[in-house]
């Protein structure tokens, strides 16, 4: 797996000072219901690939969007990716 401690440029947001924040402090926030995901991406007028990718990099603090067809972008060799195939709950996530 990759090292947790950086060398050089954070490889998803290439900012020169990783680790610069340390750690993250509990969120507290409103999502506006016009952003849950309430029905799934076939529902809404998209394909699987094109619903909303949030990227976290615990090592520099940075947080980057795209979409889930970008995955692949984002993995380096190494990372461990987790698959959650159980189902959820409305409003759980």
């Amino acid at each position: 797996m990759r090292p947790a401690i950086l060398s050089g440029p954070c490889w998803i947001c290439q900012d020169e000072n990783p680790l610069k924040s340390g750690f993250l402090q509990t969120l507290d926030f409103h999502l506006p219901p016009h952003l849950e995901a309430s029905e799934p991406p076939e529902a809404r007028g998209l394909s699987r690939d094109q619903v909303r990718l949030m990227v976290s990099d615990a090592a520099c603090d940075c947080i980057v969007h795209g979409q889930f067809r970008q995955l692949p972008e984002f993995l380096q060799p190494g990372d461990l990716l987790v698959i959650n195939t159980s189902g959820t709950q409305n409003a759980a996530v």
